[in-house]
């Protein structure tokens, strides 16, 4: 697949409102809260191709299933490309790496200096 498409791929799950879930204005009761909620966080953690961490679902990564994906998509790439390398005018592409860590908010390093990590920021 190549980076032009992968990056429609992930606009794609930003803006098409079939894809995302929107939220609305208002919930009519805590219910309405929690059924949406519970549909959202699904997409969110196993539907969403998050750039950040290599086009994976947090769950792909969070439950060790990333290196597999990413193999499987270097051997589909690969595959790709020896059958049609006219369509690769860069050659042969690779899939995105997935960081060793990613963060929302990286916690600052404790100044104590044991190394650790405080908690918060």
């Amino acid at each position: 697949m190549k980076a032009s498409c992968i990056r429609s791929v992930s606009a794609g799950y930003r803006e098409d409102p079939e894809i995302l879930p929107t939220f609305p204005d208002r919930f009519g009761s805590i219910e309405d809260a929690r059924l949406f909620g519970k549909g959202f966080f699904d997409w969110y953690n196993n539907g969403h191709r998050h750039w950040g961490i290599g086009l994976m679902a947090p769950s792909a990564v969070h439950y060790g299933r990333a290196d597999k994906i990413t193999a499987f998509r270097r051997t589909v790439l690969a595959t790709a490309f020896k059958e049609h390398p006219e369509r690769f005018a860069k050659g042969l592409l690779v899939p995105p790496t997935v960081p060793d860590a990613a963060w929302i908010n990286k916690p600052k390093p404790v100044p104590d200096g044991t190394g650790g990590l405080q908690k918060g920021a």
